[in-house]
């Protein structure tokens, strides 16, 4: 596999060559008809992911002990001794750590300088003094049995550190099948905090001052019922129910589904030959609308409690919304949060991410009313409106974004954050050359990145919808239901038949659109294509539903996808031979997504290719 050379033609010339091979590459017949290895065709899982990761076969040494002071106690410093702890060096320093991408860090904090000493820490489910884990919680652990614990790998032990310190972190795994064990260590780090603040608030003293205006003091966000299900299920394994709640049978009914249906889901996951991150994302109940109180109360935990009496909010942005949005808005219960944790950013930006962001802009807000707190034990830094500074955020993806990362930069806690970003070892341009997929990368000029994508749709409209008449088996993959509305005008305005399949559609209206697409009443064998000679689609529609759409003999990605994995099911749907093609628009802000299909080693180049630059790979 190889780049291709520039000739002396334009770029749109060579553009229209390759895609339209009929018109115009007639010279490559013998090529395309060359036959591909049968143990190729249908070896697509070659770079899925491996579930013996490979940084267990890193032979790590501890370079330091683990901190002996217990973090924790850094909510009730004061102020001032809160700053002088934490006071930031400005200097840049190299995060680098063998099981993560090293990066730059522009200022460093006494605990981050800490943590990058370390390269190896100890497994929290034994060594609990190690780590200041509360003695209620210390004594579940050791009554846990082997079947309760998932594999903890070493950046998983790594996180936790790192959670433990309450600095904040945002952890990045394209290999879904490490999330299980990274809902445990934070459900373990969320049972650890609501038992010591329980801890605290029983001291005595006049300057026990260890509350916030109101009780709530962890929030998790996640977008799915099912991840919701798996962070209780583990905080019930921490920290035992009433046995008389009732609660836990109700919440077993809400949060999961019924045995028939869990059935009916797993053979449909089989029949359709979903891939392996889609069904442990979505294995289990789906539904998107949900909140959730969890209160810590005499050594047993009590689900459905309301929020003011709730030491634990979990909830997704679109279950909030309605208190958040109503003509009298109602966030006073998250006026006091001290640690926040966002599981897979990457599905609510799928999702609807400004409700995500509206959800995040109201966390330690002042209070809209006053409630019923004590006064006298009031942090001062609470009344005194610094909560936010001590807050620790957490953010657990599967891809990684620019609106991610500009999200982090607004972080406030003094103690400094952390970006654990997992090696990414996929290299899909590889696997399509494998498959004999020529693959196109166009550089379109950009200078603003909050333009990127729009720019890639107009580059794409000027430059390609007038020669789309006579190609066949077109797919125009774009970013979600807005920008349809432009698209579909064009290709109206340009004469072009089409059919849309996207996430406003009726269930009806896609099967339609797929199956005219895919063969409609003209095709008579597979060398023919569909009725309808083109189909557009979302990244969004995608990533729900991970449909492969037959039929495409040419695909426009207008921007990358912002989870690679779909450009898998790209090669999934391209019938293969050398005529067909991969042709991904994108923009020099998009390296960081670039990186997860093309590789490390080529995006760089990709990046600094001149604007309009064309690279092919075959």
């Amino acid at each position: 596999m190889s780049p291709s050379q520039d000739g002396e033609e334009s770029n749109l010339d060579k553009l229209i060559k390759v895609i339209d091979s009929k018109k115009y590459n007639k010279r490559r017949k013998l090529l395309d008809s060359s036959e591909i290895p049968e143990e190729n065709v249908l070896n697509y899982d070659i770079l899925d992911e491996d579930e013996d990761d490979y940084e267990n076969e890193l032979t790590l040494k501890y370079t330091e002990n683990i901190k002996e002071k217990d973090l924790y106690n850094s909510y009730n410093e004061d102020y001032e001794t809160y700053i002088n702890e934490n006071k930031a060096d400005e200097s840049e320093i190299t995060f680098k750590n063998p099981l993560f991408t090293s990066y730059k860090l522009k200022q460093s904090t006494p605990l981050l300088k800490y943590l990058l000493k370390l390269e190896n820490v100890p497994d929290p489910i034994t060594h609990f003094a190690e780590y200041h884990i509360a003695k209620p919680i210390a004594k579940r652990l050791q009554s846990l049995i082997k079947d309760d614990i998932p594999p903890l790998q070493a950046n998983v032990k790594y996180l936790y550190e790192c959670l433990n310190t309450y600095v904040d972190v945002f952890y990045v795994n394209n290999r879904v099948s490490v999330f299980n064990s990274v809902r445990f260590v934070y459900s373990l780090h969320i049972a650890n905090h609501i038992v010591k603040s329980a801890e605290k608030r029983k001291e005595s003293g006049v300057e026990n001052r260890c509350e916030g205006f109101t009780r709530p003091k962890v929030l998790v966000i996640c977008g799915l019922r099912c991840i919701a299900k798996e962070l209780i299920d583990n905080m019930l394994r921490f920290i035992p129910s009433s046995k008389s709640n009732k609660n836990v049978e109700r919440f077993r009914s809400d949060f999961s589904l019924p045995e028939e249906d869990l059935k009916d889901q797993t053979q449909g996951f089989m029949k359709t030959k979903k891939t392996l991150d889609f069904v442990k994302t979505f294995t289990g109940n789906q539904d998107d609308a949900f909140k959730m109180g969890i209160r810590y109360d005499s050594g047993l935990l009590h689900l459905y409690s309301p929020f003011y009496s709730s030491d634990v909010i979990v909830a997704s942005p679109l279950g909030l919304r309605p208190l958040l949005s109503a003509k009298d808005p109602d966030y006073d219960f998250l006026s006091s949060i001290e640690v926040v944790i966002a599981d897979r950013v990457d599905i609510m930006k799928f999702q609807n991410w400004r409700l995500f962001t509206d959800l995040m802009k109201v966390i330690n807000r002042p209070l809209l009313k006053w409630r019923d707190g004590d006064i006298n034990k009031i942090r001062i830094s609470t009344i005194d409106g610094q909560s936010e500074e001590y807050r620790q955020s957490v953010f657990i993806s599967a891809s990684k974004n620019l609106v991610f990362n500009s999200m982090i930069k607004n972080l406030k806690n003094r103690r400094g954050g952390v970006k654990l970003l997992a090696p990414n070892k996929s290299d899909y341009v590889l696997l399509a050359s494998k498959f004999k997929l020529r693959q196109m990368f166009i550089k379109v000029p950009c200078t603003d990145v909050k333009s990127s994508r729009e720019d890639c749709l107009d580059y794409f409209m000027e430059n390609m919808i007038p020669n789309l008449d006579e190609i066949k088996g077109v797919l125009i993959v774009i970013s979600d239901y807005t920008q349809y509305f432009r698209l579909s005008k064009r290709l109206k305005h340009a004469n072009l038949e089409f059919l849309a399949c996207h996430e406003s559609n009726t269930a009806k209206q896609m099967k339609i659109a797929r199956q005219k697409f895919s063969t409609g009443e003209k095709r008579k064998n597979k060398d023919e294509v569909g009725e309808v000679p083109i189909l557009v689609t979302t990244y969004r529609l995608l990533f729900f539903k991970r449909y492969i759409l037959k039929g495409s003999s040419k695909i426009f990605l207008i921007q990358p996808p912002e989870y690679a994995q779909l450009y898998k099911d790209f090669i999934k749907m391209v019938e293969k031979n050398r005529s067909n093609t991969i042709i991904s628009y994108y923009t020099k802000y998009d390296g960081m997504l670039m990186e997860t299909i093309v590789g490390k080693q080529r995006v760089s180049k990709l990046i600094e290719a001149p604007d309009t630059k064309i690279t092919q790979y075959h």
